[in-house]
């Protein structure tokens, strides 16, 4: 009689059933009884847990995306401070110097530093003389003749480096 009793019983039932049983004879203090979670429970907990994750990782990389971009920029706002090429190239393009001046500046800025006026001067020039001499190929057709010679004078790789095709 009592299986058919447990028979038409759902599991939770027979469950409880005898928890109620073991509290009525005394023999325990309390009952455990454990349910399984439902499906649509796991569901929601797991899509939760999901979003979470993915707006923290969407937040981190925004974050470090952000300071990368402004380290660059801050990178090449000090590199364009630190280079005194850059400022008498912005200065020749702006006509405040002449070719010519452009040139003896370059020259200043490879032999004798101390020599370049003050305003194109900063603390830790950071120069390649690659550049300069990029820059002596591109005004080399607008410089004077005497401006030339003193500068083949003065800079005696200058007339090789100036064939150089590269």
């Amino acid at each position: 009689m009592r299986k058919s009793k447990f028979k038409h019983m759902s599991r939770d039932q027979v469950v409880a059933s005898m928890a109620r049983k073991l509290a009525d004879s005394g023999n325990g203090d309390f009952v455990v009884t454990s349910q399984k979670p439902s499906l649509k429970k796991v569901f929601v907990i797991l899509s939760i847990i999901l979003l979470v994750f993915a707006s923290l990782t969407g937040v981190f990389f925004t974050r470090t995306s952000s300071a990368t971009l402004s380290g660059k920029s801050q990178k090449t706002e000090v590199m364009v401070q630190n280079n005194p090429l850059h400022k008498l190239r912005e200065a020749f393009r702006d006509q405040r110097i002449s070719a010519d001046q452009y040139a003896l500046y370059l020259e200043d800025l490879l032999i004798r530093y101390d020599s370049l006026p003050q305003q194109y001067k900063v603390s830790r020039p950071m120069v390649k003389g690659d550049e300069v001499f990029h820059e002596y190929r591109d005004i080399w057709p607008k410089l004077s003749l005497r401006t030339r010679a003193k500068l083949v004078k003065d800079l005696p790789n200058l007339e090789s480096w100036l064939q150089r095709r590269d």
